[in-house]
């Protein structure tokens, strides 16, 4: 049995997100009915932007609003958008991307009552009297039972545009009218959008046959001179909506009506003919035709007295009672971290069976179209499940088109010369760690075709197959339909062990205990410029509302950009809880293991804070360090069939900023799918597969060197090594992780070198340690240090290029007592609280609010606590920055492109609040405070105020 989440109950439902079905649901709602929108892509208006149709046809009307909005003089991909996304905001219309129809509701009567839709997020489902199916392929109406045409094998006449200079020579494309002006940084540049046609034999309409017609496609049309190619082909299928009889000469209500009148196909789709079809896809041409039906619709559904109870969900598929067994769906609603949502009970979930391949890649980013290539490569049939509309992740569709640091050998050096090689007039050298995006998504998607592997873009990975413990299938929803591909092996490349949370495998994401979580970025795109990187808020992937508040946001941010890009570039998100976890300390004291698959380069730039007890002794710096990843961090924990890789391996989270360089996934990517490939093809358990060969074909490549092949473990140190760093290493990085990885053995040695010491730091350096590692023997160091110095500068939130302490040295200091020490050492801190000036920096708030914590956790008696606190939360520049709206997000924007002060103030504000609500759980003031951050737009500020108030639920909701 299965349940989804009823998220939403409104009059009529719009499925789709072109500029027809934002004009339908505007119709719809200014005629008084409750509207919801689901969008299949990160932005509104893909009919437009996404085959790059900018100029509206000249037959169109421009007395429709939306037409006049969009008649641009030099229109932009942002622009477009943006006039639709507006419209919707300003309305309050709601809506949200990135969702697919995969189900129909039904009532007593058999009447369709709504759709679920799937998302990154899982299942929801919307209770509606009416559907207006707005998706070009009439998804919805197909599922839901609507009879169709059937497909007939046909010869496809279709288009594919790109975008490139003015003054291009490209032969026979043909230039289309219309002049894109953009700003450079010395002049303006001139650019066009091109047109080529092309010719397909489509022998069935499958979501397989689909996706190889966009393959050849995008490699046929793909030239080095070109800026940006669409995320579309254009080009109509002869599978139309069944005539009811009606004229298919005329477009009308009737034309569109199925499935008793409850639903509309608002497409071409509908039942017409070719030669209308052909004149309704045009850009633009159905806005009209949107303002009836959504009309209509509003009208008929607000003459119903009450929406029908729903009674089943429908997907127009039969499915085996096993399969129905083994399916795991999220239910959680449109949140990750919603709960409490009423649910719908399925005893039976119907879905078609789209596919079956050894190896499948879930994401085609950075680590997971390496993985694609190199499961291909060794043989194992592959298809790469991508959301974008192209290859190459964070490195390509995010502009962060310059490696930072990171290892650059074995299969990232492949990439660097192919990518080099894809053109004649290449802008960077080949070793020079920058590239063309373009380049760099055509040589995946070059390199993944002619290796054999499959890749189906814009798809949407909402749940997993699951016998035993082991992954045997993936639930996908796209453009082309949805349904099961069964698979041998899958590697997780979401970046958000998503594959592995889905298929109930333990994972690691915020919580209760902090909201430490590393600066996200959407970069804005522009013809003119291959880089971008930003750093200005924090974005949950897997929060469909924080992801749809941001990327309109993101929209009026960038003001002057010619587009945003649609992929949320973090730095950190939901992770598998491994076999092994890479911390600081295994990265510091080069700990060699004897399963390596990755050896990566860089520096702890941590974007934002850090809670590594090693980072509140020393501070970070710029100093880069070599890190072994072991193919035991890419196994998720009880579970088998998946490997993890990217963002969302096993590691501490102040481990991530130096394993996670794009040469470094790369290359962890391509040992992923090789070992993917070596376990579906031997049908064996992944972590049985032959590692001795895996690593052999990984030091043959260039990815290891040969020593890795025979190192063994070397931990745990030497006696005489653990001596030498006690007593010559205490003030260095690996001094003090040898120390703490060996607490135990070290104490004795720590107490000696303490008891000789006569130089000031290095006695508060002992005692530190001693502290942190929640020795108490010493804590009168720290004590009498806090007692007779003044409260030092704080540190407040940063991201881009975060180094040196998070936490002042009085900070980290009263940190340490809490570890150890006793109600005297509280006393002293609080006394010391009453003494910060207000408003204070963020490490100071968070500095009492963790000691007290500590305190807590300990049960050491805190008198005043709760009031001294209450008293700081309580000042008036210190609390009251939430966003629970999309207009407080909207007002929160600044032009900054590494904003801080927005995220400091939220940081701070509830850091205390926590801390209060621990100590006096019935705090009105806290209550309130983590009540509205838990309906904050932003998903990691909800996940980390609910999972707080679970801990007291009754007084939470009282």
């Amino acid at each position: 049995m299965l349940n989804t989440a009823l998220i939403r109950s409104v009059d009529v439902l719009i499925l789709g997100g072109g500029s027809a079905a934002v004009a339908s649901a505007l119709a719809a709602h200014a005629a008084g009915a409750s509207v919801f929108l689901a969008a299949p892509r990160n932005y509104l208006g893909d009919d437009l932007c996404g085959s790059l149709q900018l100029h509206l046809s000249d037959d169109i009307s421009y007395e429709h609003p939306i037409a006049a909005a969009l008649r641009l003089d030099n229109p932009t991909p942002r622009l477009v958008k943006l006039a639709l996304e507006d419209r919707m905001v300003k309305a309050g219309v709601d809506f949200v991307f990135g969702s697919y129809p995969v189900a129909a509701l039904h009532d007593e009567q058999d009447e369709i009552c709504g759709a679920v839709i799937a998302n990154r997020a899982g299942r929801q489902a919307i209770q509606a009297k009416y559907v207006i199916d707005a998706t070009p392929r009439g998804l919805y109406a197909r599922l839901a039972g609507a009879t169709f045409n059937e497909f007939k094998a046909q010869t496809i006449n279709y288009r594919r545009r790109i975008l490139a200079p003015l003054d291009a020579d490209l032969n026979d494309w043909q230039q289309l009218p219309g002049t894109l002006f953009l700003e450079g940084k010395e002049d303006k540049h001139d650019f066009a959008i091109y047109e080529q046609q092309g010719v397909y034999e489509l022998s069935q309409a499958t979501p397989s046959a689909l996706a190889q017609f966009e393959q050849h496609s995008y490699n046929t049309h793909w030239i080095a001179e070109s800026n940006q190619i669409a995320e579309d082909s254009i080009y109509q299928l002869n599978d139309r909506l069944l005539s009811g009889g009606a004229d298919e000469n005329k477009f009308s209500l009737e034309n569109m009506s199925c499935l008793n009148g409850r639903c509309a196909v608002l497409s071409t789709q509908a039942s017409i003919s070719d030669e209308l079809a052909a004149t309704l896809a045009q850009p633009g041409a159905l806005l009209d035709h949107a303002d009836t039906v959504g009309a209509e619709f509003a009208k008929r559904a607000q003459d119903e007295s009450e929406r029908a109870a729903v009674k089943s969900v429908c997907t127009n598929a039969s499915t085996d009672k096993e399969l129905n067994n083994t399916l795991m769906v999220r239910s959680n609603g449109l949140r990750p971290s919603d709960s409490s949502i009423p649910q719908l009970q399925e005893e039976t979930h119907n879905v078609p069976e789209i596919g079956s391949v050894d190896v499948l890649i879930v994401g085609g980013g950075t680590g997971g179209a390496p993985a694609g290539i190199a499961a291909a490569r060794q043989g194992a049939s592959t298809i790469i499940l991508e959301f974008q509309s192209h290859l190459g992740g964070v490195g390509t569709v995010g502009q962060i088109s310059v490696y930072y640091f990171g290892n650059r050998i074995g299969f990232t050096e492949e990439i660097d010369n192919g990518v080099h090689a894809m053109g004649e007039n290449p802008a960077y050298k080949a070793d020079s760690g920058r590239w063309n995006p373009g380049w760099k998504q055509a040589w995946y998607h070059k390199a993944a075709t002619e290796a054999g592997a499959a890749i189906w873009y814009q798809a949407s990975v909402y749940g997993v197959q699951k016998i035993g413990d082991r992954v045997t299938g993936i639930l996908v929803a796209g453009p082309f339909g949805h349904g099961l591909i069964r698979c041998g092996a899958v590697v997780d490349a979401t970046g958000a062990a998503e594959v592995a949370g889905n298929a109930g495998a333990p994972v690691r994401v915020i919580d209760d205990e902090h909201i430490a979580v590393q600066g996200t970025g959407l970069s804005p795109v522009s013809p003119v410029r291959d880089y971008n990187n930003t750093d200005h808020n924090f974005i949950d992937d897997e929060d469909m509302v924080d992801v749809t508040a941001s990327m309109v946001a993101a929209k009026y941010k960038f003001d002057n950009d010619f587009d945003i890009c649609q992929l949320v570039n973090s730095r950190e998100r939901q992770q598998i809880v491994g076999e092994w976890e890479v911390s600081p300390l295994d990265i510091l004291c080069d700990r060699q293991f004897p399963d390596t698959v990755c050896r990566a380069y860089s520096n702890f730039d941590s974007h934002g804070f850090t809670i590594h007890p090693l980072f509140m002794i020393k501070a970070p710096d710029k100093k880069c360090h070599y890190a072994n990843v072991p193919y035991r961090a890419l196994i998720p924990q009880q579970l088998d069939g998946v490997l993890c890789t990217g963002l969302g391996v096993s590691a501490h989270r102040d481990s991530l900023p130096l394993i996670r360089m794009q040469p470094d996934v790369q290359n962890q990517g391509y040992a992923a799918g090789c070992a993917a490939a070596m376990s579906a093809k031997t049908k064996c358990n992944v972590r049985n597969v032959k590692l001795k060969n895996l690593q052999q074909h990984l030091i043959d490549k260039g990815c290891l060197e040969q020593h890795q092949l025979t190192a063994s473990d070397n931990f745990p140190l030497a006696a005489d090594v653990l001596d030498f760093m006690v007593t010559e290493e205490w003030d260095t990085y690996r001094g003090i992780a040898v120390m703490l990885g060996h607490a135990e053995a070290c104490k004795p040695l720590i107490e000696d070198a303490l008891a000789i010491a006569t130089d000031e730091e290095q006695r508060l350096r002992y005692a530190h340690i001693l502290c942190m590692l929640g020795f108490g023997d010493h804590a009168n160091i720290l004590f009498d240090y806090i007692k007779n110095n003044p409260w030092d500068e704080g540190w407040n939130y940063r991201g881009m290029g975060q180094f040196g302490f998070s936490l002042s040295r009085m900070d980290t200091y009263m940190v340490a007592l809490g570890k150890c020490s006793d109600e005297k050492a509280a006393a002293l801190i609080i006394k010391k609280a009453k003494e910060l000036e207000l408003p204070c920096d963020f490490s100071h708030a968070r500095g009492l609010a963790l000691t007290a914590s500590q305190f807590l956790d300990r049960g050491i008696k805190l008198d005043n606590w709760a009031d001294q606190l209450h008293s700081t939360l309580m000042h008036k520049d210190m609390h009251g920055f939430a966003q629970t709206s999309m207009q407080a997000v909207l007002d929160a924007i600044t032009p900054d492109s590494c904003e801080t002060t927005v995220r400091n103030n939220s940081l701070r504000e509830i850091v205390l609040a926590r801390a209060v609500y621990l100590l006096a759980p019935d705090n009105s003031d806290a209550l309130a405070i983590l009540g509205a951050y838990a309906q904050d737009m932003r998903g990691h500020f909800a996940r980390h105020a609910q999972a707080l108030l679970a801990k007291q639920p009754a007084l939470a909701t009282a």
